[in-house]
């Protein structure tokens, strides 16, 4: 298989953030630290790899208390003895907006090893990337998040059939700004069990077409992916819920 193609697996959690709309995440949140998300990656109906989300106790940043929120994608056995990938994304949010402060990422596939430091001004709308290549200072539209923060920002919003949003989305050095529409609702079978679900989509993009399912009640969960790639369509189900109770 082709690094790039399976790369997908990674790229799935990466694209299900494209829900997201400018607001200042003003609800009461539906998580709260020590919760831990488990999903397992597939292709082709078969298991090769595991994603995890989690968010961990408050923090201060540059003055700012935070959210350390966690993310992994990684190959498991016994595809990963193929395809070595693995991909975690370490992201401080604002407690009250929940938008991204300083993200860490760290990138491994096969023998190549990455590592990228950003920190955010969301007031001034600019951002300083830090990587192996130097760096590098670029405007973006505001709010811009990672993948991380987005998941845990779009929960805190009022999804409804038929609203779009806009919002800017870093993909390696540069912020690109994107449009996302709530497309339906549908019943989604997931590991964990059945949910109802908001599909959200991007809007006129021309990548992969993306699909992501947000559970429609008080836990918001991202409880299901799917991409479509040159191997086949890639799908992510939620196994495991970890509450902050130590609770499954």
């Amino acid at each position: 298989m082709r690094g790039r193609s399976l790369a997908r697996i990674g790229l799935v959690f990466y694209f299900f953030l494209f829900l997201v709309a400018a607001g200042r995440g003003e609800k009461i949140q539906p998580f709260e630290p020590g919760e831990k998300l488990t999903y397992r990656v597939k292709i082709f109906g078969l298991p090769v790899g595991e994603e995890t989300l989690e968010i961990k106790e408050v923090v201060e940043i540059d003055g700012y208390l935070t959210y350390p929120l966690f993310w992994r994608v990684r190959t498991i056995d016994p595809f990963s003895l193929l395809y070595h990938f693995d991909y975690t994304i370490e992201s401080f949010v604002d407690v009250n907006t929940l938008y991204p402060r300083l993200v860490r990422f760290h990138f491994e596939e096969g023998s190549r090893i990455k590592d990228r430091e950003v920190q955010l001004d969301q007031t001034k709308g600019i951002a300083l990337i830090k990587d192996w290549s130097g760096e590098f200072k670029r405007e973006f539209f505001l709010p811009a998040m990672d993948t991380v923060s987005l998941i845990y920002w779009l929960r805190t919003q009022d999804l409804r059939v038929g609203k779009s949003f806009s919002l800017s989305l870093m993909e390696g050095r540069n912020l690109r700004k994107i449009e996302i529409k709530v497309l339906g609702k549908e019943e989604v079978i997931t590991y964990s069990g059945n949910y109802s679900a908001f599909l959200c989509s991007e809007v006129a993009s021309d990548k992969t077409e993306v699909k992501l399912w947000i559970s429609d009640d008080e836990r918001r969960l991202p409880v299901k992916f799917q991409a479509e790639t040159s191997l086949g369509t890639l799908t992510a189900s939620l196994t495991s819920i970890k509450s902050a109770d130590q609770s499954s």
